[in-house]
């Protein structure tokens, strides 16, 4: 893993004073799907990450959901079939966005959106049988992300659920064609990478047991290619494209949608 002391040194976003200043910006909230799910890649990710929540909720049959830092409601919006779900979000500006769009949608009598920090237990309601959250836990150190576990553990209920995003230590941002990472309109955003046995470990001594890794975007630096190559004149056939690519098997994925579960005994 590469060390997370070097990443912060240069000039990222890394824990939980710098990140959450990314998002209290209006022009930043306004526009952040536009930005970061444009790409073919990108609206690959965000489909799979869909699905996987759909799965989730109909295998495990949860009866109380959080979602945690759900910024302008990009994936709830999805989720049509959730009833009674609860937002938990720290940037004003995003949740303005994000009633908007529930609104649009005719969602918003189903959620209940709390103004509050994910960091802090008080901020927030529960115990919730199911916890999702995406683009979130990897921007923060390994400081931060020991509190993020312990604060969602503690709002578990026994055997709850936790499904996020991982991003794969083989690929950084550095990593990405630039003509992509223009297109996505990048924040300067730490993120954390894992190979399965070190997210493993983490999870572990965090008290959870990792019950899946899904991965995504397989074949990323083909996929991406393609994508930027065709954004402006075939976008249709880069989607196809894109998604074909993902059937073929790959042991290196861009990252994984992992589905933890809280282990009994500890608190």
């Amino acid at each position: 893993m590469e060390s997370e002391d070097t990443q912060r040194q240069s000039g990222l976003a890394a824990d939980e004073h710098t990140v959450s200043t990314l998002y209290q910006n209006a022009i930043v909230a306004d526009k952040y799907i536009q930005a970061r799910f444009v790409l073919a890649w990108q609206q690959l990710l965000h489909q799979t990450q869909t699905h996987s929540l759909r799965q989730a909720l109909q295998v495990f049959n949860p009866g109380s959901i959080l979602e945690i830092a759900p910024g302008p409601a990009r994936l709830s919006t999805e989720l049509t079939d959730i009833q009674n779900g609860v937002m938990l979000e720290y940037s004003q500006e995003m949740i303005d966005v994000a009633r908007d769009r529930l609104k649009e949608r005719n969602l918003l009598d189903r959620w209940s959106i709390i103004h509050g920090n994910a960091f802090d237990v008080k901020d927030c309601p529960g115990p919730f049988d199911l916890i999702y959250t995406f683009r979130f836990i990897r921007h923060f150190d390994k400081d931060d992300r020991t509190r993020l576990y312990t604060a969602i553990r503690s709002r578990l209920n026994p055997c709850g659920i936790l499904v996020f995003d991982v991003v794969n230590s083989a690929y950084n941002m550095q990593d990405k064609p630039s003509s992509a990472a223009k297109q996505s309109d990048a924040l300067s955003v730490f993120d954390v990478g894992y190979t399965v046995k070190e997210f493993q470990a983490e999870m572990n001594i965090a008290g959870f047991e990792v019950l899946d890794m899904r991965p995504v975007a397989r074949h990323f630096r083909i996929q991406a290619l393609i994508s930027s190559k065709l954004y402006d004149v075939a976008p249709n056939l880069a989607r196809r494209i894109v998604r074909v690519i993902e059937t073929i098997p790959s042991r290196s994925p861009l990252e994984w949608i992992a589905v933890c579960r809280k282990m009994d005994g500890r608190e």
